[in-house]
């Protein structure tokens, strides 16, 4: 679960991890739940991300979502990024 006191360098580490995921690149099985995935993102490094995407237990969409949640629940607070591109995230 997301703690309420998010910091600018927890939110940083935490979309570095779904790029990681993303960089590895294969689609995989949907996530067992939203909240597995969440709990997942929440915990794992940018190493771990990539190989469950390997190993097709959640695949780059479900991360990329995950962060775009995140950023939208978080960035009223912290406003750490400034220009969204979500749309041209989700096209690659």
């Amino acid at each position: 679960m997301m703690s309420d006191k998010m910091t600018r360098r927890a939110f940083t580490l935490g979309t570095l991890a779904a790029a990681g995921g993303l960089a590895a690149g294969r689609a995989g099985h949907a996530a067992e739940s939203t909240s597995d995935l969440a709990r997942l993102y929440g915990e794992a490094d940018a190493l771990t991300l990539a190989e469950h995407v390997r190993a097709g237990r959640v695949s780059p969409g479900e991360l990329l979502e995950e962060a775009i949640r995140r950023t939208e629940q978080v960035n009223p607070t912290i406003n750490a990024v400034t220009t969204k591109h979500f749309e041209l995230a989700r096209e690659y």
